[in-house]
């Protein structure tokens, strides 16, 4: 059976031939080279044979058009790239947000870079595009202070600019479905109470998210991910996509909760760090405990956000290995 035919039996709430499993990392040495993050995610996909393939663009991919400084080093060491300088300061400065479309520099190489990994993998698993909610996307560019420019008034300016962000990325999300994308990962670090409150997540988020996902409207694998360790579990199923991926275990809700309060498949069931740190016993328990949960169904198991460099292949093996005895068991 087609790994997008065993994808679909676990959106369609069936009992999978076997639970489809993926995970994907970042490479800041290569991820804006196109060809040669094309060839690594290639390479990756061939290596551990996996289900479903995530592109792995750099994470400020989303900025770069508007005019940032960034410094991607940090990454190399397990951290996260940093913005040096950016032309948003103060409020009025969003007034003055480029006009920024898919045919701008970074937004074209990362549609090469899809479009290339598209003809490299071929058709042997669906391919899903990453791709950052709007107020993500501002408060990367601002540094933060897209929510003080909020709560100082300026709410209307802010929505103005979220607005043509939106309008930017479900194009580029349109994009993506037409190149051959099966769906996107719409990835949100915001609706998390350690960055800001429900009721303006509800009015400066999730509008704006809508608008982006409505893009890939006729992507089949379409997938949130809500970052954090505290996230507004509220919003859970909110979001129009076919699958949903918070970090299972490191936040509320727990995985047969979440599931059912979104009434979507769950991407996810491992812990990021367990992977890095080498914790196996760790790993098989939540490997049994996300399937015998969801009774095998409504599982595509995978770490819940990208698993930091380096990492051991023999713990993916392994993970693989201990998955293939605990799906025997449940499903026979």
């Amino acid at each position: 059976m087609k790994k997008q035919d065993v994808i679909k039996q676990v959106l369609n709430g069936e009992t999978p031939d076997y639970i489809p499993f993926s995970f994907w990392s970042h490479y800041p040495d290569i991820d804006r080279d196109p060809e040669k993050i094309a060839e690594q995610t290639f390479k990756n996909f061939k290596r551990f044979n996996l289900d479903w393939i995530k592109t792995l663009n750099n994470g400020m991919y989303t900025v770069e058009d508007y005019g940032v400084t960034i410094d991607h080093e940090p990454v190399k060491t397990g951290g996260m790239s940093e913005i040096v300088s950016t032309p948003i300061q103060s409020a009025e400065d969003w007034k003055k947000l480029p006009e920024v479309t898919i045919e701008s520099k970074a937004l074209a190489r990362e549609l090469k870079y899809l479009e290339l990994l598209l003809k490299k993998v071929n058709g042997e698993a669906p391919i899903i595009m990453t791709i950052f909610s709007p107020l993500t996307i501002a408060h990367k560019l601002s540094k933060g202070k897209v929510l003080d420019h909020i709560a100082e008034g300026n709410g209307n300016l802010v929505k103005h600019a979220l607005d043509k962000i939106a309008t930017t990325h479900a194009q580029l999300a349109h994009r993506a479905i037409e190149l051959g994308a099966d769906g996107i990962y719409f990835a949100t670090q915001l609706a998390d109470f350690d960055k800001t409150t429900q009721p303006i997540y509800e009015e400066y988020g999730l509008p704006f998210d809508k608008k982006v996902i409505s893009g890939a409207e006729q992507g089949w694998l379409n997938v949130v991910h809500l970052h954090g360790s505290n996230i507004m579990t509220d919003f859970i199923g909110e979001f129009p996509v076919q699958v949903v991926n918070w970090h299972v275990g490191e936040s509320q809700p727990d995985i047969k909760k979440g599931q059912e309060q979104a009434e979507a498949p769950v991407m996810g069931g491992l812990k990021r760090l367990d992977i890095t740190e080498d914790n196996l016993e760790a790993l098989e328990n939540q490997i049994k405990d996300a399937i015998t949960q969801l009774e095998g169904k409504n599982l595509l198991l995978s770490p819940a956000c990208m698993i930091p460099l380096p990492f051991k292949s023999k713990n993916i093996d392994k993970i693989i290995e201990m998955k293939q005895t605990v799906e025997k068991e449940v499903l026979g």
